[in-house]
């Protein structure tokens, strides 16, 4: 699990793919940085990456590589709400990837995907980059959402929920 020390401030441009064969990719950077990387998922048929920058701890983004498993959207009526990118605590920094093996679970609720693997973990705080959100509980990393999805990214993640689950009807716009 990835602890969280701080939200910082950031000016960083959020970029956002889509395509047939990755469902989604976030991140604030378009060149190396030398990212370390945060993996949650069984491994088999679900893989979410999260870049880490590793000499700030800032987290800049996150790749969902193969989703398993449809979920619900997050209650956010009692979150604390910072603006800015999640920095990691020194000691929880991956060397170069750090392996987490839980289950995660994706949900598309009109305009908007979220990503998330706390389980039974209870969520306190959102930090919001952009169209970018990172979900944080007891100083963990927990879940992540992208808001603002254009109709061709809606239209190509609902290909990739489809796959995931045969039986999705596709929610409302």
């Amino acid at each position: 699990m990835l602890s969280i020390r701080e939200i910082k401030p950031s000016n960083l441009t959020v970029s956002v793919e889509v395509d047939p064969y990755v469902p989604v990719a976030v991140r604030t950077f378009s060149s190396p940085i030398g990212a370390v990387f945060y993996r949650v998922g069984n491994f088999e048929t679900s893989l979410v990456e999260v870049p880490i920058e590793p000499i700030t701890g800032i987290i800049r983004g996150i790749k969902v590589v193969s989703i398993d498993r449809l979920g619900a959207t997050i209650d956010e009526s009692k979150l604390i709400v910072f603006q800015g990118l999640p920095v990691v605590t020194q000691e929880s920094i991956p060397r170069k990837r750090q392996d987490d093996q839980r289950e995660v679970a994706v949900a598309l609720d009109g305009d908007r995907l979220v990503i998330d693997w706390s389980g039974e973990e209870s969520i306190d705080t959102k930090a919001v980059h952009g169209r970018l959100s990172f979900f944080i509980g007891g100083n963990t990393l927990l879940a992540a959402a992208l808001d603002s999805l254009t109709q061709a990214e809606r239209q190509s993640l609902l290909a990739h929920l489809r796959s995931a689950s045969p039986t999705f009807d596709s929610p409302p716009k």
